[in-house]
């Protein structure tokens, strides 16, 4: 939103500081109603009429003529506004140019142009009604001739009746002459323009600053503009985007609490066991969120009764595989006899943190009966105490089929008879479905996500995929962040953080690899 407002806002300016100055200038003109005699009623003026009558090319033609202008009457137009000032018989005329004379010249030359051309609108009405009188005149005075005329034949012939008959006629038409002259003597055009046409009474004058650009209007204009479309951007934004950002966030669109919220921290290329920062970096930041994780999984745990954990994600990259070892590791760490159980049979990461080495004997081998092999022989004893891992064994090409054996549901069961907790690594939920598959016999899940790319639809699918099948997301893990947000740094003060072990250290066996199937500890 600022950067919209910021945006539009110098835009405007650079826009308004680009344009070329105009001035304006305003003259008030009172329309009058033309009398073309003193005795006859002036019509109301309709000033919309007379507005336009002020925008046409005939004025604009008379200002070209009286101004002594050698331009097109349609281009002085151009700069023209004519206003009717709200009740009252005023119209305003404007005019706006490059130059404060031009805009007062042109101002005063329309309004004067416009009581010019009504006054000769007026002027020709009464010459033609001057005509039209005089002609009338001409005709009667004939007649009179006409009628003289015979009352001389009638004298003549000594006919007192028919002289009597004229007499009374030409009575009668020097009545008709007399008002006939009487009108044409009203009839002065001096007198009619006197009598009303319009007059200026306020007319314009040359002005001082010019009225546009206004760089101050311009300013306000574009900051609304820009916040108007930052607030839209914004909103049209958060409607479309569907990621999720706050914890608040997560737990609602998966309806299940943020157990741990881990920040990131760098992996050495070459080295995978760096990935397991509650060994590699003991006292850090994501030691300290992985330990919040484990206290949460065994509350959990505590109250659920549950000892298998499905660890999955909706996708590949989101750092399951590295929360299922550390989550592994953080319970062996407490005691908690721990398996984790490789069974990502697609591509498997486990061996790599552990250097197990991938073209050995595991998971799938055990599924797919081969050699009979005993569960003994899976599990391998890595340098952490109560820990042991199950590696997925060499690849197969039907992973679904074997995790949906009666062998895989009998492992779980084995594992969970001899262990505190079986921690299992899937495949990625949406993609294939092997973790749906796994899901259908652990009833537990713990969902992790990538807080730089999670969003709402692709994580509330993956939910629904395990609530098929009657997995419940027990809680929700969140990678990636870029600090911890609830204080997961290690403390600095003396005599505060995490200290290592007499043993060797935050409960990292010193010796042989230890295995506890069965509740027996021993070399392998």
């Amino acid at each position: 939103m600022l950067f919209a407002a910021i945006l539009c806002t110098g835009v405007a300016l650079g826009i308004s500081y680009s344009r070329s100055e105009i001035y304006s200038s305003r003259a008030r003109v009172l329309v009058e109603p033309l009398q073309l005699t003193p005795d006859s009623a002036p019509a109301e003026p309709n000033l919309q009429t007379e507005s336009e009558l002020i925008r046409s090319t005939s004025v604009a033609s008379l200002v070209a003529s009286e101004l002594g202008l050698d331009e097109p009457p349609a281009s002085l137009l151009a700069g023209l506004s004519v206003q009717p000032v709200p009740d009252s018989e005023v119209i305003e005329v404007g005019y706006s140019a490059s130059s404060p004379e031009r805009a007062a010249r042109l101002a005063n030359g329309f309004a004067q142009a416009y009581i010019t051309y009504q006054q000769e609108q007026v002027l020709e009405r009464i010459l033609g009604a001057q005509e039209s009188i005089r002609d009338r005149i001409d005709n009667v005075e004939r007649q009179l001739t006409t009628v003289n005329a015979e009352i001389d034949d009638a004298s003549k012939r000594g006919d007192e009746d028919e002289r009597s008959v004229f007499q009374g006629e030409r009575a009668s038409l020097l009545a008709r002459l007399g008002i006939l002259q009487q009108e044409l003597e009203d009839l002065q055009p001096d007198r009619a323009i006197a009598l009303g046409g319009g007059r200026i009474i306020q007319p314009a004058g040359e002005s001082l600053h010019p009225s546009s650009p206004n760089h101050r209007n311009d300013a306000i204009f574009g900051l609304l503009i820009g916040l108007i479309t930052g607030i839209g951007a914004a909103f049209l934004r958060h409607r479309l985007d569907d990621r999720l950002r706050s914890r608040g966030d997560f737990e609602t669109a998966i309806g299940a609490p943020v157990l741990a919220a881990i920040p990131h921290f760098k992996v050495a290329r070459k080295d995978r066991a760096s990935a397991i920062p509650l060994i590699a970096d003991p006292y850090g930041a994501a030691s300290e969120s992985y330990r919040s994780l484990r206290i949460n999984v065994e509350a959990l745990a505590h109250r659920s009764g549950f000892k298998s954990l499905l660890i999955s994600s909706a996708g590949a990259g989101e750092g399951k595989t590295t929360t299922a070892v550390n989550l592994a590791v953080g319970l062996a760490q407490i005691g908690a006899r721990t398996v984790l159980l490789s069974a990502d049979l697609r591509r498997p990461a486990i061996e790599s943190f552990f250097n197990i080495p991938a073209e050995g004997q595991g998971l799938s081998q055990w599924l797919t009966n081969s050699g009979a092999l005993s569960i003994e022989n899976l599990t391998w004893g890595p340098s952490v105490a109560n820990l042991l891992v199950i590696p997925s064994g060499p690849l197969v090409a039907n992973p679904a089929e074997l995790l949906s054996s009666v062998r895989m549901t009998k492992l779980i069961g084995a594992l969970e008879e001899n262990f505190d907790f079986v921690i299992v690594d899937s495949a990625p939920i949406l993609p294939v479905a092997d973790a749906t598959v796994l899901a259908s016999r652990i009833p537990q899940a713990l969902l992790v996500m990538d807080s730089r790319r999670a969003d709402r639809d692709t994580e509330q699918n993956a939910v629904r995929e395990l609530a098929q099948v009657g997995c419940d997301v027990t809680g929700i893990v969140v990678n990636g962040i870029a600090r911890p947000g609830t204080g997961y740094h290690p403390y600095k003060q003396p005599g505060y953080g995490y200290q290592p072990s007499l043993n060797g250290g935050n409960g990292v066996a010193s010796g042989d690899k230890l295995r506890l199937l069965r509740g027996r500890a021993g070399a392998r």
